[in-house]
């Protein structure tokens, strides 16, 4: 799988290189008054929606189990992440971003399934306009994830009972993603919130494994446009 987890070391060190580099921006004359501008080096927490349609996916559970099945009973699905960046009016960054949800499966075999979104990568951000406090720009992300499908059943009740019958399922299929996005910013002293409006698009080269690696032919969610909306809790000097 392409996973950036194993370069971190080297991008947290271009960041820092950046952010010192960058911090010649902040020299000031005391005859010039110091003026609001965007952080230079921070990072944070933030909460996604994405508007996922996973009916293909609900609708082939539903009919192999002959149960229905909804992994959430709204249309915005929401995940959380963090991540941080150096840079002013280019940043550069990282994140990693997680989510899950379940539904009921009334079946024989299962119980429940849940579907878990993992991915994580590199970003890069583009100020566009700034007035005092307020900015305005476009960004995109761009990595690697996982969508993971975990079905359970609760019916095992002695260690015997778990033999006879399987009690979980792991399937997992890996993915390739791009997620452009445009943003607003407002941030005061230390602090910063950002908005965000995006599509995430996920491409998967491989198909679903199960645990051995095990390939699998057929099944969803091959590619994925997704829109999202994010809001983000930043710090930064």
């Amino acid at each position: 799988m392409f996973n950036l987890r194993g370069f971190y070391k080297f991008y947290i060190l271009l960041l820092v290189c950046f952010a010192v580099g960058s911090t010649n921006d902040l020299s000031y004359s005391q005859d010039e008054p110091l003026e609001l501008e965007g952080f230079v080096v921070g990072g944070g927490t933030f909460v996604q929606g994405l508007l996922l349609d996973l009916e293909p996916l609900e609708t082939l559970i539903s009919t192999e189990f002959d149960s229905d099945i909804e992994f959430a009973d709204q249309p915005l699905f929401m995940t959380i992440g963090g991540g941080g960046f150096a840079g002013r009016d280019l940043r550069i960054g990282m994140f990693g971003i997680t989510g899950a949800w379940s539904g009921e499966v009334a079946a024989p075999a299962f119980d429940t399934a849940t579907l878990n979104l993992n991915y994580d990568g590199l970003y890069l951000e583009q100020n566009l306009f700034q007035e005092s406090s307020l900015q305005f720009s476009i960004g995109a992300l761009i990595g690697a994830g996982v969508w993971k499908i975990e079905l359970l059943s609760g019916n095992a009740i002695t260690f015997e009972d778990s033999l006879k019958q399987p009690i979980a399922v792991l399937l997992e299929r890996e993915f390739l993603l791009l997620q452009p996005y445009v943003s607003s910013e407002y941030h005061w002293g230390g602090m910063g919130l950002q908005l965000q409006a995006g599509v995430l698009g996920t491409f998967s080269l491989s198909p679903w494994f199960l645990p051995g690696r095990v390939e699998l032919e057929g099944g969803p969610m091959s590619i994925n446009l997704i829109p999202t909306i994010t809001l983000s809790l930043i710090f930064g000097v």
